[in-house]
Order: structure tokens, then C-alpha cells, then sequence
């Protein structure tokens, strides 16, 4: 199978992973404070875009990966915590898939949950494009991974 050129950077996939895992700290230090920072795995009563209950733990992931993606050259942005896929950059040249926080169901119980990414070449045809592709066009992909808080 040969690698299919894109018009991204190698930087820009870098600055991405790094803007994700400033997000992740984030959520890290949230996650480890348990009980002490509220009812974190309370419902809010919403629901994402999979129908799952969404938890207070939920929209403070949602929020630290979306702040920490605004410095970045990400084009567009889809997460199952959105209705839509979002514009963040317009000259950005990747977009970057994420389940902020999977596995929030768990939160309460105090076991591990993370974050899921994929990044992708951002499409000219726009954000659709950009996400329904194949998956060896994928340029890098993770997950961090949150442990018990104390």
C-alpha cells in the first residue's frame, strides 16, 4: 500500500497531539481531584450526540479540548459531545476527531476512563470531507488514559 501525500505538516500533527495532551493534563488534574471537585459524574440532564446522558465531567472535557484546540492548526472538529462538526481554524490544515472523555459512565465509579483522538488532513471540500474517509488516510491517532482519582 503506498502513503498517500496530504498537504499537512508534520508540525502541524505534532502541534495538535500537543494542544490534545495540554487538554488531557487538564482533565487529568480534574479527574484526580474525585469527590473534592463535586458530583462529577452527575447528569445534566442533556444528552451528546449518541443519545448517551451526558455528565458534568463530560462538558468540562469537552471544553478543555476544544480551548486547547483554538492555538492549533486544526481546520475542523467533530466530537460526540457536539451536534455538529465545528469550524476552528480556517487556515488550519488537519481535523481532529475526539471522544473527550470515554467511558463517563464510569466516573463515579472510580476506574479508568480516557480521551479518544484521530487526526486526519483537513479536505478543501470542507469538514465532512475531512472526516469520511478511509482509514489509512489517518495521520495519527490516541487515547489518554485517566486512572482512579485519589
Amino acid at each position: 500500500m503506498e502513503r498517500v501525500a496530504f498537504r499537512h505538516s508534520d508540525a502541524s500533527v505534532a502541534a495538535v497531539v500537543a494542544a490534545l495532551a495540554n487538554a488531557g493534563i487538564a482533565i487529568g488534574a480534574l479527574i484526580a481531584q474525585g469527590p473534592l471537585q463535586g458530583a462529577m459524574g452527575a447528569e445534566t440532564g442533556l444528552a451528546n450526540s449518541d443519545g448517551d446522558k451526558q455528565r458534568k465531567l463530560d462538558i468540562l472535557a469537552e471544553a478543555a479540548v476544544t480551548s486547547a484546540l483554538k492555538n492549533s492548526p486544526t481546520a475542523y472538529y467533530a466530537s460526540e459531545e457536539e451536534d455538529s462538526m465545528l469550524t476552528i481554524n480556517d487556515s488550519g490544515d488537519v481535523a481532529v476527531a475526539v471522544d473527550p472523555l470515554d467511558g463517563s459512565s464510569n466516573i463515579d465509579a472510580n476506574i479508568t476512563i480516557g480521551t479518544i483522538f484521530s487526526i486526519f488532513p483537513a479536505s478543501p471540500a470542507g469538514a465532512t470531507a475531512s472526516f469520511f474517509r478511509p482509514g489509512f488516510e489517518q495521520l495519527a491517532a490516541g487515547y489518554f488514559v485517566y486512572g482512579p482519582h485519589l
